[in-house]
């Protein structure tokens, strides 16, 4: 699958490994070119840019943004990528986020990795920060249960 990752932190740039050991195709975009390079000689990402027109083609997208920065990504991206697409946001607080972007895009999911460290920025960024880490999903009443079943496969 090609999945997109937009904001590329410790958050995002960890994902980013764990998606490409599991075979995935990962895409980028941070606000600093600079990012986009280091997460691309990390190795956490096959391709990044700092615009949100990468996401294109992504099957999936994490948003791993501030949580003030979800829903204005969130509005920029739906102009780019496919009705098609599953996107999750990995904020902290769930309900808000989940009531917001519902009712504008049918195969979104809320989520948040139950894991993490102190550090921040993409150098901090690990492989398998999240193994054997609980991933906690949170859906909708109108989440398609198919949507549930690849995001529980893909982070569980």
């Amino acid at each position: 699958m090609n999945i997109g990752i937009l904001r590329l932190g410790i958050i995002g740039g960890s994902l980013g490994f764990d998606l490409r050991s599991q075979g995935h195709y990962v895409l980028g975009v941070s606000h600093r070119s600079s990012t986009c390079k280091t997460a691309i000689n990390m190795g956490c990402v096959d391709v990044a840019g700092i615009d949100t027109n990468l996401m294109t083609h992504a099957d999936i997208i994490f948003i791993c943004t501030p949580m003030d920065l979800i829903m204005p990504k969130f509005l920029e991206l739906t102009v780019h990528i496919s009705t098609s697409c599953i996107i999750i946001d990995i904020g902290s607080v769930k309900n808000p986020i989940v009531r917001a972007i519902t009712p504008h895009w049918q195969n979104f999911i809320g989520g948040h990795p139950m894991a993490g460290k102190s550090d921040s920025g993409i150098k901090a960024a690990q492989s398998s920060l999240f193994f054997d880490k609980p991933y906690v999903l949170i859906l909708a009443d109108t989440t398609p249960w198919s949507v549930v079943e690849v995001m529980s496969e893909l982070v569980g």
